[in-house]
């Protein structure tokens, strides 16, 4: 689908239940390396060097960057997505952490363009998967930043959206191209809602399948009669991360001094927090983890160097 996307497709008329960018991505990598896999590499490094660059501006600590690396590289959702790709997750991921890696920019420095750029990364990753449900999670997300956040309140959010859907518009470029009116865009929107509407999965009885999944490496799957799968690649270290993630999370929410506690804390605490709302309450498969695991390790990292600084100072 990715290479007749290149080739000029209509992306409405092929393969529209997801936006269109992640398949011309696997499309460019497809007419330039005869190859869907080259692009996922590419993506991998780039994710990779944002997570030591994050890592590396909350802590001042080449140590803490380098092991926040070394974890989501020898993460088996991580090596998942480069050996059994193409897949999407990995694009939505990239995407997500060069949007936070700018939010701190701006929150930082200041200046506009950084918002400017958040919001362009933010429209990227809106196009890579389904566009309704994620809106609804990332808008959620930098609302409830604004709060804990010195530079980002009303106005800049509002920019965010705008920017974010402005670039999820254009990356139906060529429907539009070809005549297509933003009326019946706006149709082939409410036909992926009524795709995946019509699918008929019962939410609460897959409610919480995702913590099965981290804690025995099982879930259940949503076709006929909910048959129980189990993830070859799960390990015991999902749970350990996961654990320490909800300690992290409680000693950073039970500190009562917010100064204390970095704006990439907040970013990555309330995210992970929203996030683990989403995966409750939809029917979902391994790979989605990878957007939930990743963040966990970056705050994990952050907040344990923040800890050993601590307790030197202390001594």
């Amino acid at each position: 689908v990715g290479y007749e996307y290149i080739k000029g497709a209509n992306p409405t008329l092929l393969n529209p239940e997801h936006p269109p960018l992640g398949k011309y991505l696997i499309g460019l990598s497809i007419k330039i390396f005869n190859n869907e896999n080259v692009v996922l590499l590419i993506f991998g490094i780039i994710s990779l060097v944002t997570i030591f660059v994050i890592v590396l501006l909350s802590t001042k600590s080449y140590i803490s960057s380098s092991v926040a690396v070394c974890l989501t590289a020898t993460h088996s959702l991580f090596i998942d997505q480069l050996i059994h790709g193409p897949q999407l997750e990995l694009f939505q991921l990239t995407f997500f952490l060069l949007m936070l890696l700018h939010l701190m920019s701006y929150e930082m420095k200041n200046k506009i363009h950084f918002l400017i750029e958040s919001a362009f990364f933010l429209g990227l990753l809106l196009s890579v998967k389904t566009f309704v449900t994620h809106f609804i999670l990332f808008s959620t997300w930098l609302a409830v930043l604004t709060l804990f956040s010195k530079r980002i309140k009303i106005k800049e959010w509002v920019l965010l959206q705008v920017g974010g859907v402005l670039i999820f518009i254009s990356s139906y470029a060529v429907f539009f191209i070809e005549g297509g009116t933003f009326r019946q865009w706006l149709g082939v929107q409410k036909y992926i809602i009524i795709f995946y509407k019509q699918a008929g999965i019962n939410i609460i009885e897959f409610a919480g399948n995702y913590l099965r999944l981290i804690f025995t490496g099982s879930w259940k799957f949503w076709s006929d009669n909910n048959p129980v799968s189990h993830y070859s690649e799960w390990s015991l270290t999902w749970s350990i991360i996961f654990l320490a993630m909800v300690f992290v999370i409680y000693k950073i929410v039970k500190q009562k001094k917010r100064k204390n506690i970095s704006f990439s804390e907040w970013a990555l605490v309330f995210f992970i927090v929203i996030y683990n709302a989403y995966l409750f309450v939809i029917p979902m498969f391994p790979r989605y983890l990878l957007l939930l695991f990743i963040p966990m390790i970056i705050l994990i990292s952050i907040y344990f160097n923040s800890y050993l600084n601590h307790e030197r100072k202390k001594k």
